[in-house]
Protein backbone atom coordinates (compact mmCIF):
# COMPACT_ATOMS: atom_id res chain seq x y z
CA UNK A 1 0.00 0.00 0.00
CA UNK A 2 0.84 3.60 -0.20
CA UNK A 3 2.84 5.30 2.79
CA UNK A 4 1.49 8.96 3.67
CA UNK A 5 3.65 11.56 3.03
CA UNK A 6 3.18 13.79 6.00
CA UNK A 7 5.12 16.79 4.23
CA UNK A 8 3.08 19.48 5.91
CA UNK A 9 3.87 18.99 9.09
CA UNK A 10 7.28 19.59 9.37
CA UNK A 11 10.06 17.50 10.16
CA UNK A 12 9.22 14.34 11.69
CA UNK A 13 11.06 13.02 14.75
CA UNK A 14 10.97 9.77 16.53
CA UNK A 15 9.13 8.26 19.45
CA UNK A 16 9.96 5.06 21.18
CA UNK A 17 10.35 2.05 18.65
CA UNK A 18 10.67 4.46 15.69
CA UNK A 19 7.30 5.93 15.34
CA UNK A 20 7.48 9.74 13.95
CA UNK A 21 6.20 12.11 16.03
CA UNK A 22 5.50 15.92 15.55
CA UNK A 23 8.06 17.95 18.05
CA UNK A 24 7.77 21.45 16.58
CA UNK A 25 5.40 23.25 14.45
CA UNK A 26 3.54 26.43 13.66
CA UNK A 27 2.66 28.25 17.15
CA UNK A 28 -0.09 30.21 17.50
CA UNK A 29 -3.47 31.12 19.35
CA UNK A 30 -6.04 30.11 21.04
CA UNK A 31 -6.84 26.32 19.31
CA UNK A 32 -4.12 26.44 17.25
CA UNK A 33 -2.19 22.91 17.87
CA UNK A 34 1.51 24.48 18.77
CA UNK A 35 4.92 23.92 19.85
CA UNK A 36 3.76 23.39 23.73
CA UNK A 37 1.36 20.34 23.06
CA UNK A 38 2.81 17.03 22.44
CA UNK A 39 0.44 15.37 19.79
CA UNK A 40 0.78 10.92 20.47
CA UNK A 41 2.14 8.96 17.49
CA UNK A 42 -1.26 7.47 17.18
CA UNK A 43 -3.23 10.62 16.98
CA UNK A 44 -0.80 11.29 13.48
CA UNK A 45 -1.22 8.06 12.41
CA UNK A 46 -5.24 7.89 12.65
CA UNK A 47 -5.09 11.28 11.16
CA UNK A 48 -3.17 10.83 8.31
CA UNK A 49 -5.57 7.40 7.54
CA UNK A 50 -8.75 9.82 7.80
CA UNK A 51 -7.21 11.88 5.17
CA UNK A 52 -6.13 9.07 2.73
CA UNK A 53 -9.64 7.41 3.43
CA UNK A 54 -11.52 10.43 2.17
CA UNK A 55 -12.44 10.14 -1.46
CA UNK A 56 -12.60 14.28 -1.45
CA UNK A 57 -8.98 13.95 -0.97
CA UNK A 58 -8.08 10.59 -3.10
CA UNK A 59 -10.36 13.10 -6.02
CA UNK A 60 -8.61 16.35 -5.56
CA UNK A 61 -4.93 14.61 -4.99
CA UNK A 62 -5.72 11.85 -7.73
CA UNK A 63 -2.62 13.09 -10.03
CA UNK A 64 -0.28 13.14 -7.46
CA UNK A 65 -1.54 10.03 -5.64
CA UNK A 66 -0.79 7.70 -9.04
CA UNK A 67 2.83 9.07 -9.93
CA UNK A 68 5.72 7.37 -9.66
CA UNK A 69 9.60 8.41 -9.28
CA UNK A 70 8.20 11.95 -9.46
CA UNK A 71 9.81 13.39 -5.95
CA UNK A 72 8.31 17.14 -6.89
CA UNK A 73 5.07 15.32 -6.97
CA UNK A 74 4.31 13.39 -3.72
CA UNK A 75 1.49 14.00 -2.10
CA UNK A 76 0.98 15.23 0.89
CA UNK A 77 -0.90 15.33 4.23
CA UNK A 78 -2.51 18.61 5.05
CA UNK A 79 -2.26 18.69 8.84
CA UNK A 80 -4.48 21.25 10.19
CA UNK A 81 -3.26 23.79 12.36
CA UNK A 82 -6.76 23.86 14.33
CA UNK A 83 -6.47 21.49 17.56
CA UNK A 84 -10.53 20.60 17.48
CA UNK A 85 -10.49 20.02 13.52
CA UNK A 86 -7.01 17.88 14.11
CA UNK A 87 -8.52 15.23 17.16
CA UNK A 88 -11.99 15.10 14.89
CA UNK A 89 -10.29 13.59 12.02
CA UNK A 90 -8.09 11.65 14.27
CA UNK A 91 -10.60 9.88 16.11
CA UNK A 92 -12.45 9.79 12.60
CA UNK A 93 -9.11 7.59 11.76
CA UNK A 94 -9.18 5.75 14.60
CA UNK A 95 -12.77 4.48 14.11
CA UNK A 96 -12.00 3.44 10.49
CA UNK A 97 -8.98 1.43 12.12
CA UNK A 98 -11.35 -0.26 14.62
CA UNK A 99 -13.60 -1.54 11.54
CA UNK A 100 -10.55 -3.83 9.96
CA UNK A 101 -10.17 -5.65 13.10
CA UNK A 102 -11.26 -8.73 13.37
CA UNK A 103 -12.22 -8.91 16.77
CA UNK A 104 -14.11 -5.92 15.75
CA UNK A 105 -18.16 -6.51 16.45
CA UNK A 106 -20.27 -3.83 15.18
CA UNK A 107 -23.52 -2.34 16.17
CA UNK A 108 -26.76 -3.57 14.06
CA UNK A 109 -27.05 -0.42 12.28
CA UNK A 110 -28.82 -1.83 9.13
CA UNK A 111 -30.90 -3.90 12.05
CA UNK A 112 -30.86 -7.14 10.48
CA UNK A 113 -32.86 -9.92 11.96
CA UNK A 114 -29.89 -12.21 12.24
CA UNK A 115 -31.77 -15.52 13.59
CA UNK A 116 -33.94 -15.17 10.93
CA UNK A 117 -31.53 -14.54 8.02
CA UNK A 118 -29.17 -17.27 9.53
CA UNK A 119 -31.79 -19.57 9.36
CA UNK A 120 -32.85 -18.92 5.97
CA UNK A 121 -28.74 -20.82 5.22
CA UNK A 122 -30.18 -24.10 2.91
CA UNK A 123 -28.26 -26.86 4.26
CA UNK A 124 -25.11 -27.70 2.19
CA UNK A 125 -25.11 -24.12 0.48
CA UNK A 126 -22.76 -23.79 -1.94
CA UNK A 127 -22.16 -20.07 -2.34
CA UNK A 128 -21.51 -19.41 -6.05
CA UNK A 129 -19.41 -16.62 -7.53
CA UNK A 130 -18.38 -15.66 -11.19
CA UNK A 131 -17.19 -12.68 -12.52
CA UNK A 132 -20.18 -11.71 -14.32
CA UNK A 133 -22.10 -11.74 -11.15
CA UNK A 134 -24.87 -9.14 -10.58
CA UNK A 135 -26.00 -9.74 -6.61
CA UNK A 136 -27.33 -6.50 -6.13
CA UNK A 137 -31.17 -5.00 -6.61
CA UNK A 138 -30.74 -1.33 -5.91
CA UNK A 139 -34.04 -0.67 -6.70
CA UNK A 140 -35.35 -2.71 -3.48
CA UNK A 141 -32.02 -2.43 -1.67
CA UNK A 142 -30.85 -6.23 -1.53
CA UNK A 143 -27.94 -8.43 -2.34
CA UNK A 144 -28.79 -12.18 -3.13
CA UNK A 145 -26.96 -14.93 -2.49
CA UNK A 146 -27.02 -17.43 -4.72
CA UNK A 147 -26.10 -21.32 -4.79
CA UNK A 148 -24.69 -23.36 -7.27
CA UNK A 149 -27.84 -25.41 -7.04
CA UNK A 150 -30.21 -22.49 -7.86
CA UNK A 151 -30.89 -21.70 -4.11
CA UNK A 152 -31.07 -18.05 -3.19
CA UNK A 153 -31.30 -16.33 -0.06
CA UNK A 154 -31.98 -12.59 -0.39
CA UNK A 155 -30.70 -10.07 2.01
CA UNK A 156 -31.32 -6.47 3.00
CA UNK A 157 -28.76 -3.92 1.39
CA UNK A 158 -28.78 0.18 1.73
CA UNK A 159 -27.32 0.78 -2.03
CA UNK A 160 -24.67 2.86 -0.18
CA UNK A 161 -23.23 -0.19 0.65
CA UNK A 162 -23.69 -2.42 -2.54
CA UNK A 163 -20.98 -0.66 -4.14
CA UNK A 164 -17.90 0.14 -1.70
CA UNK A 165 -14.91 0.05 -3.10
CA UNK A 166 -11.70 -0.20 -0.88
CA UNK A 167 -8.46 -0.68 -2.50
CA UNK A 168 -9.36 -1.09 -6.01
CA UNK A 169 -11.84 -4.20 -4.80
CA UNK A 170 -15.86 -3.81 -4.85
CA UNK A 171 -15.84 -4.63 -1.51
CA UNK A 172 -19.00 -7.14 -0.78
CA UNK A 173 -18.84 -8.41 -5.01
CA UNK A 174 -15.68 -8.98 -5.86
CA UNK A 175 -13.92 -9.65 -2.38
CA UNK A 176 -16.08 -11.31 0.23
CA UNK A 177 -18.66 -13.23 -2.35
CA UNK A 178 -16.02 -14.23 -4.23
CA UNK A 179 -13.69 -15.65 -1.19
CA UNK A 180 -16.62 -17.14 0.56
CA UNK A 181 -17.50 -19.16 -2.68
CA UNK A 182 -17.53 -23.04 -3.09
CA UNK A 183 -15.40 -21.83 -6.11
CA UNK A 184 -12.64 -20.45 -3.50
CA UNK A 185 -13.09 -22.48 -0.73
CA UNK A 186 -14.55 -25.53 -1.62
CA UNK A 187 -16.44 -25.44 1.66
CA UNK A 188 -20.33 -25.06 2.07
CA UNK A 189 -21.58 -21.22 3.33
CA UNK A 190 -22.79 -21.81 6.98
CA UNK A 191 -25.01 -20.05 9.33
CA UNK A 192 -21.91 -18.72 10.92
CA UNK A 193 -20.98 -17.26 7.82
CA UNK A 194 -24.03 -15.65 7.41
CA UNK A 195 -23.61 -13.86 10.26
CA UNK A 196 -20.04 -12.58 9.44
CA UNK A 197 -21.33 -11.54 6.10
CA UNK A 198 -23.99 -9.26 7.78
CA UNK A 199 -21.45 -8.33 10.37
CA UNK A 200 -19.29 -6.83 6.85
CA UNK A 201 -22.58 -5.15 6.13
CA UNK A 202 -22.85 -3.53 9.31
CA UNK A 203 -19.14 -2.38 9.06
CA UNK A 204 -19.80 -1.31 5.53
CA UNK A 205 -22.79 0.98 6.44
CA UNK A 206 -20.40 2.19 9.57
CA UNK A 207 -17.58 3.13 7.13
CA UNK A 208 -19.47 4.92 4.64
CA UNK A 209 -21.05 7.32 7.08
CA UNK A 210 -17.26 8.01 8.68
CA UNK A 211 -15.49 8.85 5.10
CA UNK A 212 -18.29 11.03 4.51
CA UNK A 213 -17.64 13.24 8.27
CA UNK A 214 -14.07 12.70 6.93
CA UNK A 215 -14.97 14.33 3.38
CA UNK A 216 -17.08 17.02 5.31
CA UNK A 217 -13.67 18.04 7.07
CA UNK A 218 -10.90 17.59 4.66
CA UNK A 219 -13.21 20.06 2.20
CA UNK A 220 -12.89 22.71 4.87
CA UNK A 221 -8.59 21.56 4.70
CA UNK A 222 -8.88 22.52 0.88
CA UNK A 223 -10.50 25.47 1.18
CA UNK A 224 -7.89 28.90 0.40
CA UNK A 225 -7.07 30.69 3.68
CA UNK A 226 -7.83 27.37 5.75
CA UNK A 227 -4.74 27.60 8.18
CA UNK A 228 -2.42 24.30 7.99
CA UNK A 229 0.53 23.53 9.54
CA UNK A 230 3.50 24.22 6.91
CA UNK A 231 6.93 23.07 6.88
CA UNK A 232 9.98 25.20 7.44
CA UNK A 233 11.83 26.53 4.81
CA UNK A 234 15.22 24.64 5.05
CA UNK A 235 12.55 21.00 4.72
CA UNK A 236 11.15 21.65 1.93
Amino acid sequence: GMSPNIGPGGRLGKSMFGIPMVPRVVSGGCGEVTATRTIRYSRIVFYAYAILCSQVYLDEFEGALYTVNRADMRPRIPIANDSAVFRSLSDIGRRLAMLEKSSYRPSNVIGFDYDKLCACVPKDFKLHWAKGLQPFDEGNETVSLSGIDGEVVTVPCPIEVQHVVIAGYEVVKNAWIKFNSYEFTHCSFTKDDMRSFLDLLNKLFEYVRLVRESDEMVRQLLRPGFSLILPNANDR
